[in-house]
Formats: C-alpha cells, sequence, structure tokens
C-alpha cells in the first residue's frame, strides 16, 4: 500500500461495511480486501466538503463528505461513521447513494 497515503490511517485489522445496495458489491471488505477493490476502480476520485462530528464515546467520527469523478463522470454525498482504536482506523460504515453508485 502506498506509504503517506489515507491507507496509512488504517488499521490492518480494520473493517469496512458498506450500507449500501448495489448487485455484486459486497455489504463487508477487510482492509486489504477493499485496497485491491479500489487499485481495478475506473477512474479518479476526490472528496471535499468535509464536515466531522465527534461521537459522544470520543472512539468514533461522524464524517460528510461529497466525492466527485473527474470531468463530471461520478458525484456522491456520504455519511461514515468511522471508529477509532490506538489513533487508526479499526471500523468504517458507509452510507451514500446506491443508486448514483450503481449509474
Amino acid at each position: 500500500m502506498p506509504e503517506g497515503s489515507f491507507w496509512d490511517a488504517v488499521a490492518d485489522d480494520a473493517t469496512f461495511e458498506f450500507e449500501y445496495r448495489i448487485p455484486g458489491f459486497p455489504f463487508q471488505m477487510s482492509k486489504a480486501q477493499y485496497f485491491e477493490w479500489f487499485k481495478t476502480y475506473p477512474i479518479r476520485l476526490r472528496a471535499d466538503h468535509l464536515r466531522v462530528y465527534k461521537a459522544p464515546d470520543q472512539h468514533a467520527l461522524i464524517l460528510e463528505y461529497e466525492v466527485h469523478g473527474r470531468n463530471g463522470q461520478y458525484n456522491n454525498r456520504f455519511c461514515s461513521i468511522v471508529t477509532l482504536k490506538n489513533h487508526k482506523i479499526s471500523y468504517w460504515r458507509d452510507y451514500g447513494d446506491s443508486l448514483q453508485m450503481a449509474n
């Protein structure tokens, strides 16, 4: 995994869960599985308009953000619940617009 990237902030045993329903897309992935999936993603993505909220237990964050593909090929809004353990992401649950992703 490339150094100095998002993946450095993710624990090796992290779990990613996806609350969207796209045929053939798994509900859950490990860090290694998600990294491999992203290597084959056909468009380069960027995220912006990030809002961060601390959960009451102080070990979780709620993130709101937008993701865009080059030349307007993809635009979506997400809400993610992220749990931290030992200063690394240990759990990530994603909510997004399934229809936008499927298109």
